[in-house]
């Protein structure tokens, strides 16, 4: 290694290197940097390396804050003029510099989450893909968090700056990461952060859940998933488990286009031994999901015979394959109720001439047997007890049948089998019949759990917001400020310098176990909380032995929905 030099060096002939991955200098952490500079000095010398750059003699490799102080300092008194900085100097290349600085920078723990993302970034960029395992060895940092980091930035630029700005979380970044279009990627970045819009901001399960939702089981494929190559693709869910060890659904694929692609050429080719085409000589088929309800037309008494003919007479099947309708019009509307017409008028003739008795029109009887329920069963339902047993069973139906994502659940608990029943929740749906027949021989005691167990499924979906959760917590006497505590996965997520502001803020450090725990374990001075390394913080807090239960940092109590009014309301608290 090189020698180093001591010296004081005139704030002047010093320039921050354009390599350094920490950009923010502001905020209450670098305020008591510059108070506790007037008060004792710079007590820990920077490194820089001579390097001649703008007009500068020397480029600094470690300690850019300590410079930044100083200088404002300076500047506040009058200027740089005689302003010096203890300073050791060193002859290094660029390599080793940004070896010094990202390291140094990263042990020192209290960059940004983006700030510690680019100096990943850097790092990885100046020595090539096989310097992660170089830099998970030297930092102690896990190389998949690592990799996670570096995946940010395929994301576009504005998508970082919200999270740089604290408008989205880490967790939507890891959602979003595992898309690949652009458009769609934006698309779910407005409905992040426009809180007009959306009433609040979308939660990272509920962001989860939707691309989930609208990712394809690869096991719903009709082509040969491996003569495709997709289960090494970067758009298999398992791979990107795998690689980035985030939180997904498994056998998934997140680029939809190309699985409907794939899937549209393989049907395409094997179309005419489908079942729409043996039974009903239906020449086309399009997927559903392109169309809105106001775009075709079904038939539902079989198609005219000269439909058949048609471009427009086609089959609508759901992603999978699945024929959702198998004879309907997506043409004019007007040519379709011509035919419609024709061919009824033709039925009610044949069906009246027949034998004399058949029904002039045939929707009739469907039309007044609906109208009876819906002037009966309301007025019968208003009878019962609201003890009766059978309410609460029709209640559970109503339910169930009502909530998709909890068909799968219900089928699964009482061993109703099913031929889908392995796809994914969302698309997945018991036959009514199957339901009301379970549901009505259930007793009591059953629909009461499941009627519990239903409602904590429903009260965590992505249709609820955290607002909204909140809401219910307090009318069940579950108290957010009361009961919930730091856990080791938000210490994970949160940099030193966050630790030691809420910890100060919530009194922690001045508990008798932390104190204790800091000395005797730890080893280091009492009070001395500052000089402790994020992971050293994170023992203090979990295993000293201090209660953490209530003690809720401003961030998670922020946003109560009742904070703004003086009623509590029945069941509860306002913060």
């Amino acid at each position: 290694m090189n020698q180093r030099n001591y010296q004081e060096l005139e704030l002047d002939q010093i320039v921050p290197s354009p390599f350094n991955p920490r950009k923010s200098f502001k905020g209450p952490r670098f305020d008591e940097l510059i108070a506790s500079i007037k008060s004792v000095g710079v007590l820990e010398p920077i490194l820089v390396r001579p390097k001649r750059s703008d007009g500068a003699d020397f480029e600094i490799v470690a300690g850019e804050r300590r410079f930044r102080a100083k200088k404002h300092i300076a500047e506040s008194n009058g200027g740089l003029a005689g302003a010096v900085i203890p300073a050791i100097i060193q002859e290094m290349d660029d390599a080793t510099a940004l070896d010094i600085q990202t390291i140094e920078n990263l042990q020192r723990e209290n960059l940004t989450e983006l700030e510690e993302a680019e100096a990943f970034k850097m790092f990885v960029g100046k020595k090539g893909e096989g310097a992660v395992s170089e830099l998970a060895e030297r930092t102690g940092i896990r190389e998949a968090y690592i990799r996670r980091r570096l995946a940010l930035f395929t994301l576009p630029k504005k998508v970082l700056t919200a999270w740089d700005k604290g408008k989205l979380k880490y967790g939507h970044l890891e959602q979003l990461i595992r898309l690949k279009d652009k458009k769609e990627i934006l698309s779910y970045f407005e409905q992040l952060t426009d809180e007009k819009a959306y009433g609040s901001p979308m939660t990272v399960d509920a962001l989860r859940h939707q691309i989930s939702t609208q990712s394809p089981e690869l096991k719903g494929a009709r082509f040969d998933l491996k003569k495709e190559g997709c289960p090494a693709c970067s758009h298999n869910s398992d791979v990107q488990k795998k690689l980035f060890s985030i939180d997904v659904e498994k056998g998934k694929c997140l680029n939809r286009k190309c699985f409907k692609q794939k899937q549209n050429d393989h049907i395409l080719k094997h179309w005419k031994k489908s079942g729409p085409y043996k039974a009903y000589g239906v020449r086309a088929f399009r997927f559903r999901e392109d169309f809105s309800y106001n775009d075709y037309n079904n038939f539902w008494n079989g198609a005219p015979k000269k439909c058949k003919a048609c471009d427009s007479f086609v089959a609508l099947l759901t992603l999978y394959g699945k024929p959702d309708y198998e004879e309907v019009c997506i043409g004019d509307r007007d040519c379709y109720d011509k035919a419609s017409r024709s061919k009824q008028k033709s039925s009610t003739t044949k069906a009246s001439t027949d034998d004399g008795t058949g029904p002039r029109v045939s929707w009739h009887g469907d039309y007044f047997r609906e109208q009876f329920f819906k002037d009966a069963l309301p007025e019968r339902i208003k009878t019962f007890k609201p003890d009766d047993e059978r309410i609460f069973s029709l209640v559970l139906y109503a339910f169930i049948q009502s909530i998709p994502e909890l068909h799968q659940w219900f089928a699964v608990k009482h061993n109703i089998k099913a031929d889908d029943i392995d796809s994914d929740c969302s698309w997945f749906r018991l036959d009514y019949k199957d339901l009301f027949g379970v549901i009505s021989m259930m007793k009591t005691e059953q629909i009461f759990e499941d009627l519990h167990e239903a409602l904590s499924q429903v009260v965590l979906m992505h249709t609820f917001t955290t607002n909204e959760r909140w809401l219910m917590a307090g009318y069940l006497d579950l108290h957010l400020q009361d009961e919930w505590s730091i856990t080791q996965e938000y210490l994970a997520k949160k940099t030193k310098a966050e630790i030691l502001e809420f910890g100060e803020q919530l009194n922690l450090f001045t508990d008798p176990k932390i104190e204790t725990f800091l000395f005797e374990v730890l080893l280091k001075k009492r009070g001395s909380f500052k000089s402790c390394k994020k992971s050293e913080l994170i023992r203090l807090l979990m295993e000293s032995g201090v209660d953490l239960r209530g003690k809720v940092p401003e961030e998670v109590l922020s946003g109560h929905p009742l904070h703004q009014s003086e009623e509590s309301g029945r069941g509860f608290r306002a913060v």
